[in-house]
């Protein structure tokens, strides 16, 4: 008689682990908190220390974009719970692309349409793209001119435009160039 398993017996295979830092409603929950507590902290006609430091941190970080900072991040983490949980199965995984692509252009164009002598400073103060839109805006102005820089982030606002919107704005836009042709 050989030693071995027994036909009668069946052992159930190991649960697999899951690791809450690759759920995306961890991260997604984590967003919508950081999102919500900043909205709240902007928002607050009463601010003690902790929330000046936060809400001078984020206008330093973003600058005159600071209010669209809490929405996008509050945006960001509603569609990871979603799609975590599989609510939102057929939406895009570009749409959350679009979405930080049109914040990043709004955050250099603020800073580029500021302008000034000292740009820097500007950041500084938190106006304009704060010191995200700064170190983006010179980038791209030095590496293609003020003209050029201009004219890809348009055609950027709207490339995150048609991302964000999905595929039903890109059929509209065709249709609208085909008449617009005709």
């Amino acid at each position: 008689m050989t030693k071995g398993k027994s036909r009668g017996s069946s052992k159930k295979p190991p649960a697999p682990q899951r690791n809450l830092l690759r759920e995306s409603q961890f991260w997604g929950s984590l967003l919508i908190l950081l999102g919500v507590f900043s909205l709240l902290m902007l928002l607050s006609p009463n601010q003690g220390v902790i929330t000046t430091w936060w809400t001078g941190q984020l206008r330093a970080g973003v600058g005159d974009a600071v209010i669209l900072l809490p929405l996008l991040l509050i945006g960001l983490g509603l569609w990871a719970v979603l799609r975590g949980i599989g609510k939102l199965k057929t939406a895009s995984r570009l749409r959350p692309i679009g979405a930080l692509l049109l914040f990043l252009v709004f955050v250099i164009a603020l800073h580029m349409a500021i302008g000034g002598d000292n740009p820097q400073a500007v950041a500084l103060d938190g106006r304009g793209g704060g010191a995200l839109g700064y170190a983006l805006s010179d980038l791209l102005q030095e590496a293609l001119g003020q003209g050029t820089a201009w004219i890809i982030l348009m055609l950027t606002a709207v490339a995150a435009t048609v991302l964000l919107a999905g595929p039903l704005m890109l059929s509209t836009l065709t249709m609208a160039g085909v008449w617009i042709v005709q």
